[in-house]
Protein backbone atom coordinates (compact mmCIF):
# COMPACT_ATOMS: atom_id res chain seq x y z
CA UNK A 1 0.00 0.00 0.00
CA UNK A 2 2.85 2.41 0.81
CA UNK A 3 4.44 1.71 -2.56
CA UNK A 4 1.14 2.38 -4.34
CA UNK A 5 0.74 5.66 -2.47
CA UNK A 6 4.30 6.67 -3.38
CA UNK A 7 3.76 5.79 -7.04
CA UNK A 8 0.48 7.70 -7.12
CA UNK A 9 2.26 10.72 -5.65
CA UNK A 10 4.97 10.47 -8.32
CA UNK A 11 2.34 10.28 -11.08
CA UNK A 12 0.57 13.36 -9.70
CA UNK A 13 3.88 15.24 -9.62
CA UNK A 14 4.61 14.28 -13.22
CA UNK A 15 1.11 15.32 -14.29
CA UNK A 16 1.52 18.71 -12.63
CA UNK A 17 4.83 19.23 -14.45
CA UNK A 18 3.23 18.24 -17.76
CA UNK A 19 0.32 20.62 -17.20
CA UNK A 20 2.78 23.42 -16.50
CA UNK A 21 4.59 22.64 -19.75
CA UNK A 22 1.29 22.66 -21.66
CA UNK A 23 0.46 26.12 -20.31
CA UNK A 24 3.89 27.34 -21.49
CA UNK A 25 3.38 25.78 -24.94
CA UNK A 26 -0.11 27.30 -25.24
CA UNK A 27 1.21 30.75 -24.31
CA UNK A 28 3.96 30.45 -26.93
CA UNK A 29 1.41 29.42 -29.56
CA UNK A 30 -0.87 32.32 -28.67
CA UNK A 31 2.09 34.70 -28.91
CA UNK A 32 2.89 33.68 -32.50
CA UNK A 33 0.03 35.80 -33.87
CA UNK A 34 1.04 38.76 -31.67
CA UNK A 35 4.68 38.52 -32.77
CA UNK A 36 3.54 38.38 -36.39
CA UNK A 37 1.46 41.55 -35.89
CA UNK A 38 4.34 43.29 -34.10
CA UNK A 39 6.76 42.30 -36.89
CA UNK A 40 4.82 44.57 -39.27
CA UNK A 41 5.48 47.61 -37.04
CA UNK A 42 7.31 50.28 -38.98
CA UNK A 43 5.70 53.54 -37.86
CA UNK A 44 6.18 54.92 -34.36
CA UNK A 45 2.42 55.18 -33.79
CA UNK A 46 1.80 51.56 -34.81
CA UNK A 47 0.03 49.71 -32.01
CA UNK A 48 1.93 46.78 -30.52
CA UNK A 49 0.19 43.69 -29.24
CA UNK A 50 1.32 42.44 -25.82
CA UNK A 51 2.53 38.89 -25.39
CA UNK A 52 1.58 36.38 -22.74
CA UNK A 53 4.29 35.33 -20.30
CA UNK A 54 5.80 32.04 -21.49
CA UNK A 55 7.59 31.23 -18.25
CA UNK A 56 7.67 32.10 -14.58
CA UNK A 57 4.90 32.89 -12.16
CA UNK A 58 2.85 34.84 -14.72
CA UNK A 59 2.91 32.11 -17.40
CA UNK A 60 -0.13 32.24 -19.67
CA UNK A 61 -1.18 35.76 -18.65
CA UNK A 62 -0.93 39.13 -20.36
CA UNK A 63 0.94 41.94 -18.62
CA UNK A 64 -1.12 44.37 -16.55
CA UNK A 65 -2.27 47.58 -18.24
CA UNK A 66 0.50 50.09 -18.69
CA UNK A 67 3.39 47.63 -18.39
CA UNK A 68 3.71 46.68 -22.07
CA UNK A 69 4.48 49.53 -24.50
CA UNK A 70 1.39 50.36 -26.59
CA UNK A 71 3.42 51.54 -29.60
CA UNK A 72 6.94 51.69 -31.01
CA UNK A 73 7.06 55.29 -29.81
CA UNK A 74 6.41 54.21 -26.22
CA UNK A 75 8.94 51.41 -26.58
CA UNK A 76 11.58 53.88 -27.79
CA UNK A 77 10.96 56.08 -24.74
CA UNK A 78 11.29 53.31 -22.16
CA UNK A 79 14.05 53.48 -19.60
CA UNK A 80 15.90 50.86 -17.60
CA UNK A 81 13.18 50.75 -14.92
CA UNK A 82 10.46 49.92 -17.46
CA UNK A 83 12.65 47.25 -19.07
CA UNK A 84 13.39 45.82 -15.63
CA UNK A 85 9.64 45.56 -14.94
CA UNK A 86 9.10 43.73 -18.24
CA UNK A 87 11.99 41.38 -17.42
CA UNK A 88 10.39 40.58 -14.11
CA UNK A 89 6.95 39.95 -15.63
CA UNK A 90 8.24 37.80 -18.50
CA UNK A 91 10.91 36.02 -16.42
CA UNK A 92 13.32 36.80 -19.23
CA UNK A 93 16.41 38.98 -19.35
CA UNK A 94 16.63 41.82 -21.83
CA UNK A 95 20.26 42.30 -20.89
CA UNK A 96 22.85 44.47 -22.50
CA UNK A 97 25.58 46.96 -21.77
CA UNK A 98 23.45 49.82 -23.10
CA UNK A 99 19.81 50.83 -23.28
CA UNK A 100 19.91 50.37 -27.07
CA UNK A 101 21.08 46.77 -26.71
CA UNK A 102 18.32 46.09 -24.18
CA UNK A 103 15.75 47.57 -26.61
CA UNK A 104 17.08 45.23 -29.30
CA UNK A 105 16.58 42.21 -27.04
CA UNK A 106 13.03 43.29 -26.18
CA UNK A 107 12.18 44.03 -29.81
CA UNK A 108 13.44 40.60 -30.87
CA UNK A 109 11.36 38.98 -28.13
CA UNK A 110 8.12 40.74 -29.11
CA UNK A 111 8.75 40.37 -32.84
CA UNK A 112 9.11 44.08 -33.63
Amino acid sequence: MDQLTAELGAVKTQMAAMMSMLVEIKAAQDNAAHRNWNSMSRMFDHQLEPLKAEAGEQVGTYPPAGLFPASLSQLANMGHAELDALEQFYSRAFAGDSLARRYSKLMAFIGA
